[in-house]
């Protein structure tokens, strides 16, 4: 189960591209045949699609449906929307949510000041290493 986990969130970064097998493979430090055989059981259950043209992997529909049923008990975005636009209106730029998910800073969500020029740096849904990027930082700093 650990193994499949580890495919998720791995399928979870890949955003609509997906990743081929191969680079799941690696980057799960796992064999071929066996992240082969975890990522066919995942298509099965609907946690992970294969798309047949370009033979890649992406989250599958189940994915989202968990991810929704979810958001009812974890979505903090209702709580930080007025705070988020009074900044984004008070600067102009750009302001992002961004939670800790284990070692990764998760982007929830995203509201665009007025400023003309937008540095859009990360996508909803996007994770990064903690010490990786603002965001990251003032997590790992209020850390113990």
């Amino acid at each position: 189960m650990k193994r499949g986990v580890v495919l998720l969130k791995l399928l979870a970064t890949a955003g609509r591209r997906g990743m081929a097998l191969t680079d799941l493979a690696a980057k799960a430090q796992l064999p071929h045949p066996s992240a082969h055989r975890i990522l066919r059981q995942l298509v099965i259950e609907r946690l992970a699609e294969r798309h047949a043209d370009s033979k890649r992997y992406t989250l599958g529909p189940l994915a989202f449906e968990i991810g929704v049923a979810s958001s009812t008990l974890y979505d903090i975005r209702d709580v930080c929307e007025a705070a988020m636009n009074g900044l984004a209106n008070a600067t102009g730029d750009t302001v992002y949510l961004v939670v800790r998910s284990g070692f990764d800073a998760v982007c929830m969500h995203r509201r665009e000041g007025e400023y003309p020029v937008r540095a859009l740096v990360l996508k909803v849904g996007s994770h990064r290493p903690l010490g990786v990027g603002a965001g990251g930082l003032a997590i790992l700093s209020a850390l113990p």
